[in-house]
């Protein structure tokens, strides 16, 4: 799965350093809604653990799940602020609440050659390391799990199980934010709280819906200003070993990790807020869109709150540049009914 993410954002998705007034609104708003999450460095044991199942971590690094569901809990409370600049200059701070819309995750499984015991018994947990892998919740979560394995191949065999998936249909004005949605399904499934990335397969990912609740200051009404949002994230660090580049959807910074959005979809976008001709970000607009519809087809499931916002776009166009994101009904986002 790491040759999907090879070239996922284009390179103005990441620019070094740009003047504020270069960069579009959308760009901001994909700036400061990215989980920035604690990373962990892996012991030897774990190194050499998925290296014996064909696959590896980028920096030898990984986050647990607990982490990064830490990470949305300021923001579920209060929401994240989004600088936004309008016409003259004037600026807003516009805040955003985060709604879980989607998950799935995936283990990286294998199975020994017939008659070959080698590392079958092997601890792959260091008793030095406070952030070992589960690797007792994942071998229960395999008992219970179907596997279609083949009997032909000649060292391992292996296949992604699918351990956990949830697709939020409620209407946005009857869900709760992040964290609490988290803790209620947890409670159902602990592999939420006590799995890491490196014990997730690449098919693993996250959507997260992004809903408008208040700016500062508060000012006229700004209908532009009402835009949501689907990002979608990796959730897992592995990468086989044949690939030499890193997931550019994730950026390492010593001890934290940036889950950039390899996909966007958006409701109630209108161009000339949000993608001002001349800056950073607007080819970056079309690519998403199209990335976040090519991963669900590649995973092949039904994203309820992808569907409804694909259903009420028209492509929104900006001089002579065109996005083909999402385009609203006359409703506000927490109005939204399927």
């Amino acid at each position: 799965m790491g040759s999907y993410f090879k070239s996922c954002l284009p390179s103005e998705a990441r620019p070094a350093e740009a003047a504020s007034s270069s960069i579009s609104n959308l760009h901001r708003f994909l700036k400061h809604t990215t989980p920035r999450v604690s990373a962990h460095v892996l012991s030897k044991t774990q190194v050499r653990r998925t290296r014996l199942q064909g696959v590896r971590c980028f920096e030898e690094g990984f986050f647990s799940l607990n982490d990064l569901w830490d990470s949305f809990e300021e923001w579920s409370a209060y929401g994240v602020g989004v600088p936004i600049l309008l016409d003259r200059n004037e600026s807003v701070m516009q805040y955003y609440v985060p709604y879980l819309s989607g998950i799935q995750l995936y283990s990286h499984s294998i199975r020994p050659r017939l008659g070959d015991d080698s590392g079958s018994e092997m601890d792959y947990r260091d008793s030095n390391s406070e952030t070992s892998s589960c690797d007792g919740e994942l071998e229960r979560l395999h008992d219970q799990s179907t596997l279609m394995l083949s009997d032909t191949e000649e060292n391992v065999r292996e296949a992604e199980t699918l351990i956990f998936e949830y697709f939020e249909s409620a209407p946005p004005s009857l869900r709760v934010p992040l964290s609490e949605k988290i803790k209620e399904l947890s409670a159902r499934f602990y592999g939420l709280r006590n799995l890491c990335s490196n014990d997730l397969s690449q098919s693993s990912w996250l959507s997260v819906a992004w809903y408008p609740i208040y700016r500062i200051p508060t000012g006229r009404t700004l209908k532009d200003l009402a835009a949501c949002f689907l990002t979608y994230h990796s959730i897992s660090t592995l990468l086989k070993d044949d690939q030499s580049k890193p997931l550019e959807v994730h950026s390492w910074h010593g001890d934290h990790v940036l889950l950039n959005a390899f996909g966007l979809t958006c409701y109630k976008l209108r161009g000339p807020v949000w993608l001002s001709a001349g800056t950073i970000g607007n080819s970056n607009c079309s690519f998403l869109q199209r990335s976040s519809e090519q991963w669900l087809r590649h995973v092949n499931v039904h994203h309820p709150d992808f569907e409804y916002f694909k259903s009420h776009y028209t492509p929104v166009y900006q001089g002579a540049y065109k996005c083909e994101m999402a385009h609203p009904v006359r409703k506000g986002c927490r109005d939204m009914k399927r």
